[in-house]
C-alpha cells in the first residue's frame, strides 16, 4: 500500500492541475459578455509563478484565439499560397494542432472567411463575413448556420449577440441575436459598424460607428430599442454600475477620451479625463477599471470604479491591450510587442519580455490554464512558466 502512494499522490496531483486548468478558459473575446477581460476563475498564474514566464510556442498566421480546457481555438487567415482561411484546435501545452477546418470543410463559399470564435457548451462558434455557425470541433459537425456574418460574438446564457463592421460588400450589415441551442434568428438591427455588445445590468449597449458615432441600449431578449445616448465608445460593468470608454472630437488630433459612469439616466455619475484618444481597451476587475491613457504619458491608468480617482499609472507606451487574472494586469503594446505583467492592486511591474517576431500590430490577449495567449501580425504566441 505504501508503495502505490506516490503514484496515487502524482496521479491526484494531475487531476487536481487539469481541474483547475479546464476551470479556467477565456470563451470569447472579451472575456464575458459584460466585456469585463478579466478571467476570475484563473489561478495557476500568480505573482509566484510570472518570473518563470517564457514564449512557450508560436502558431503562426492565426487572428484570433480563445481557450478552453486544454485546447485552444484560433481563426487561421490563410494568406500562404496553398493554404486556405479556416479555424485551428491547438494543443495548449505543446502547440500542436489536432484539428483543421478549412474554409471548404466549414461550408464557406467564395470571399467568406473566419473572423472570429466563441466556446459555448462544447461546441465551436465561428462567426464568419457572410454567416455565424456552430459545430462539434472533434467531429467538425455542423449543427446549424445563419445567415449575415459577424467580426465579433458575445455569449450568454443560450443567446449569442454579433457586431458587425464593413467597408465592402459582405453580406447582411447589421447585428443579430441567435439562440444558441437552435441556431433560431431572435432578432436582427440593420446597419454597419455595430461594436462589441455588451450586456450590463440587464440591458445590450451597443455603440454604433465607424468614427462617430452613438450607443443604442436594447432590451436583449426583444432587441426592442430602449433609448439612445450620445456616446460613442467601449462599455463594461457590472449588475450594479455602467461604464464607458467615450471618444469626444472631430478630427484624429482632436479626439479625446474620458472614462465615465453612466446612471440609469444616461447621466455621468463622474467623468475622469484620459487625454488624447487611444484604444479603449477596458478591463474591470478588482473594482477598478484599468485602461489606454494619454494622460499623463503614453501607457495606462488604474481608476477607482466607485469615484474615478486614479490609483495609480504606468508608462508603458501606446496601443496597449489589457487582460486580467488573479490579481496580475497583463499589457501588451500593439508598437514594440512588448508584454508587461503588473500586480493589479499597486501597478508594480513585475515581468517583462518580447514577442519573438514581428509585425506585432496586438489584435488579442487571452488569459487561461496559467498561459498568455497573444494574437498579433505573426500569428499566436503562448506564454506560460
Amino acid at each position: 500500500m505504501l508503495r502505490r502512494l506516490p503514484i496515487f499522490l502524482a496521479v491526484a496531483a494531475a487531476l487536481m492541475v487539469n481541474a483547475t486548468f479546464a476551470g479556467s478558459s477565456w470563451p470569447q473575446g472579451q472575456h464575458d459578455a459584460r466585456g469585463t477581460n478579466f478571467n476570475g476563475s484563473e489561478k495557476m498564474l500568480s505573482a509566484r509563478t510570472v518570473r518563470k514566464l517564457h514564449v512557450a510556442w508560436t502558431y503562426p498566421r492565426v487572428t484570433a484565439a480563445v481557450a478552453s480546457g486544454s485546447l485552444v481555438y484560433g481563426v487561421f487567415d490563410g494568406n500562404t499560397i496553398g493554404s486556405s482561411p479556416g479555424v485551428v484546435v491547438i494543443n495548449a501545452q505543446t502547440g500542436t494542432v489536432t484539428r483543421h477546418f478549412s474554409a471548404r470543410q466549414l461550408g464557406l463559399r467564395t470571399q467568406d472567411v473566419p473572423r472570429s470564435v466563441a466556446v459555448w457548451n462544447g461546441r465551436l462558434l465561428v462567426s464568419t463575413t457572410r454567416q455565424v455557425l456552430s459545430m462539434n470541433p472533434g467531429t467538425g459537425k455542423v449543427d446549424w448556420r445563419v445567415p449575415g456574418g459577424a467580426d465579433a460574438l458575445v455569449v450568454s446564457g443560450h443567446t449569442i449577440y454579433t457586431g458587425k463592421g464593413c467597408q465592402n460588400p459582405c453580406g447582411l450589415q447589421a447585428s443579430q441575436s441567435i439562440d444558441l441551442s437552435t441556431g433560431k434568428l431572435l432578432w436582427t438591427h440593420a446597419g454597419n459598424f455595430g461594436h462589441v455588445p455588451a450586456l450590463i445590468g440587464g440591458h445590450l449597449y451597443q455603440a454604433w460607428g465607424e468614427y462617430n458615432g452613438r450607443t443604442n441600449v436594447y432590451a436583449p431578449t426583444s432587441g426592442r430599442l430602449l433609448g439612445t445616448m450620445p456616446i460613442y465608445g467601449e462599455w463594461t460593468g457590472d449588475a450594479h454600475h455602467t461604464y464607458a470608454y467615450v471618444v469626444t472630437g472631430q478630427s484624429i488630433t482632436d479626439k479625446h477620451a474620458a472614462l465615465k459612469e453612466i446612471g440609469p439616466d444616461g447621466r455621468a455619475r463622474w467623468s475622469t479625463s484620459l487625454g488624447r484618444a487611444g484604444d479603449g481597451y477596458l478591463v474591470y476587475a478588482y473594482s477598478t477599471i484599468y485602461s489606454g491613457s494619454y494622460r499623463f504619458s503614453p501607457g495606462m491608468v488604474a481608476i477607482n470604479a466607485a469615484n474615478g480617482r486614479i490609483r495609480w499609472a504606468a508608462n508603458l507606451g501606446q496601443y496597449l491591450h489589457l487582460a486580467a487574472a488573479n490579481h496580475l494586469l497583463v499589457v501588451a503594446n500593439d508598437q514594440t510587442g512588448q508584454i508587461s505583467v503588473l500586480n493589479a492592486g499597486s501597478g508594480r511591474v513585475l515581468r517583462q519580455l518580447i514577442l519573438p517576431d514581428k509585425p506585432h500590430a496586438v489584435s488579442g490577449l487571452t488569459i487561461a490554464g496559467g498561459a498568455i495567449y497573444v494574437t498579433d501580425g505573426s500569428g499566436l504566441t503562448a506564454i506560460r512558466p
